[in-house]
């Protein structure tokens, strides 16, 4: 998670990483890639998260720097976003799951 807090820059910078080289591939293909590319970096982030079963970190922190970031709304696609909102609708179910499964004193 401290990981994450250091390169929350990534999110916030204006440009978005991952322009198009001229003439190297088709724009269609290289906008289709960009998403998958930044879907990926978006479930690696909550993969943190969820190691740490961390809801509340995910609410606060990487929903708000994703949806805080001038460039990754617009890059993602529909489909990407449920991917992550169902991903994150999980994680209170493991916490709970944990927790149950805990024994007492230990």
């Amino acid at each position: 998670v401290r990981r994450l807090k250091q390169d929350k820059s990534f999110l916030s910078r204006e440009d978005d990483h991952l322009e198009l080289v001229p003439h190297t591939i088709p724009a269609s293909k290289w906008e289709r890639m960009r998403s998958a590319l930044c879907c990926r970096v978006m479930l690696m982030m909550l993969s943190v998260f969820e190691a740490e079963s961390d809801f509340e970190g995910a609410m606060q922190q990487l929903l708000r720097d994703i949806s805080g970031s001038p460039w990754m709304l617009q890059v993602l696609e529909p489909h990407h976003v449920r991917a992550l909102l169902g991903r994150l609708s999980v994680v209170p179910t493991r916490l709970e799951h944990e927790q149950l499964c805990t024994p007492i004193g230990g």
